[in-house]
């Protein structure tokens, strides 16, 4: 992050996973790195709104912070991560199911995130969920099984000949 601020950018990191939460040394590592750095219960994992607070956090940063100034915002999104379950309604435990809806959840908070982006000017977003979880793909069930899988990255820039990229 040292990079970015000398090269002018506020970096700002919005957790939502315990690496992010501040409360141990390993919860302490990351949000360090950061000028300003934000995690709170209601931006975790245990959150069913979890996305629209870290949204709406997000959104009075951008306005906060001069237009004058690059912005590098990165938002660890707390609602792909276990428990999703309460995404799904009547479910009970995580499924695939359950993941798909705390999918199209977080996707639906994202234009709003775009939008205060778009309005605000010079600014450079990663969102990410920390890890993924297996749901019985090639029999593996839960995370931190030690496979390695990979999909396509989507970004999306101005700088980008159509505007995106895989």
């Amino acid at each position: 992050m040292t990079g970015l601020d000398g090269h002018g950018y506020h970096t700002v990191c919005i957790g939502g996973v315990g690496f992010f939460n501040k409360q141990s040394p390993l919860g302490s590592v990351l949000p360090a790195l950061f000028a300003e750095s934000h995690w709170h219960p209601s931006l975790g994992v245990t959150d069913p709104r979890s996305t629209e607070h870290q949204v709406r956090l997000a959104r009075d940063i951008l306005a906060r912070v001069s237009p004058s100034r690059r912005v590098f915002l990165f938002l660890n999104v707390s609602a792909l991560h276990q428990p999703n379950y309460f995404y799904l309604p009547g479910a009970r435990e995580d499924s695939v199911e359950s993941q798909a809806a705390a999918l199209a959840y977080v996707d639906s908070w994202l234009p709003a995130l775009f939008e205060a982006v778009q309005r605000r000017g010079p600014a450079l977003v990663v969102l990410c969920a920390d890890h993924g979880t297996a749901y019985g793909e090639a029999g593996y069930m839960g995370i931190a099984l030690g496979t390695l899988s990979s999909g396509p990255c989507p970004m999306r820039s101005s700088s980008c000949p159509g505007g995106r990229h895989e």
